[in-house]
């Protein structure tokens, strides 16, 4: 699969907290932005940093990032998401910058709806 962007272009902006696997979380991201930006006439710049921050977010949203270690009794503490879906990142929040249409924070906004097809007349 073709991306935009490669590991090192998204481990430049994590820094350490980087995984060390990030090929998944750019191929995801590859194909929620060209699923959303395919032919819309949005430069390749900024389709390569929505990319890039959206991969970021992806990775960061399942790794532990641990803020906090305590010695006695074996203790850490862990970040956590401040928010849903890309504002719960740093990362995230980055990505909405250029989502310029909106189609990637709209993604998994709606809810399934259950319609009855002929339904019983309890009346």
């Amino acid at each position: 699969m073709a991306t935009r962007v490669d590991d090192c272009d998204v481990s430049r902006i994590m820094g350490d907290d980087a995984p060390d696997v990030l090929r998944p979380f750019i191929e995801s991201a590859n194909l929620l932005v060209t699923e959303c930006y395919g032919n819309s006439g949005v430069s390749d710049d900024v389709l390569r940093e929505l990319e890039k921050w959206l991969a970021a977010h992806l990775a960061h949203s399942v790794s532990q990032r641990v803020v906090s270690t305590k010695l006695g009794d074996a203790s850490d503490t862990f970040a956590r998401a401040s928010g849903d879906g890309l504002r719960g990142t740093f990362y995230g929040q980055q990505a909405l910058l250029f989502d310029v249409n909106g189609c990637i924070q709209m993604r998994g906004t709606t809810r399934p709806t259950l319609h009855s097809i002929g339904g019983r007349d309890c009346g």
